[in-house]
């Protein structure tokens, strides 16, 4: 299944029988996400003048919050929030085989590798619990307010 805005399959010509869902609500994201062997963020690479700084970084974090392996594009922000090869498998941008493996070893039968999926995202549920969560940046903002009044 592929979520995503419209304007991101601008031109793009996906596979029959490929289910597409358009701006879902936050609740029904949550829903997909819970039902989800992998959530995927392919997003575009740095250098890419379409997108912005943080792409996928909210995708990713919800998807970790609700205990899902993570397969996110490698950008510069991505460490800013969670750890590649801990929390998330990253892939570099436009590699399109690289992101075809990794999809593939996160839904793969072969326990060393589900098990290695999975407890990147036990680890990475774990760590986006305990201090990446909306009341932890709400309160790391109101702290600068505090700090500049």
């Amino acid at each position: 299944m592929v979520v995503c805005s419209r304007a991101n399959l601008d031109g793009v010509t996906l596979p029959a029988g490929v289910d597409v869902r358009f701006d879902v609500p936050p609740a029904t994201l949550r829903e997909l996400y819970g039902r989800a062997t992998v959530v995927v963020v392919p997003t575009r690479g740095d250098g890419d003048p379409v997108g912005s700084d943080c792409s996928g970084t909210l995708v990713t974090l919800d998807a970790l919050a609700m205990g899902r392996p993570v397969v996110v594009t490698a950008r510069a922000s991505v460490p800013e929030y969670v750890t590649p090869g801990v929390h998330v498998t990253t892939v570099p941008a436009g590699d399109v085989a690289a992101l075809r493996l990794a999809i593939n070893e996160a839904m793969a039968p072969d326990r060393a590798t589900a098990t290695s999926a999975a407890d990147q995202a036990r680890a990475g549920q774990a760590h986006v619990r305990s201090g990446r969560t909306t009341d932890h940046f709400a309160a790391g903002i109101a702290q600068v307010f505090r700090e500049v009044a």
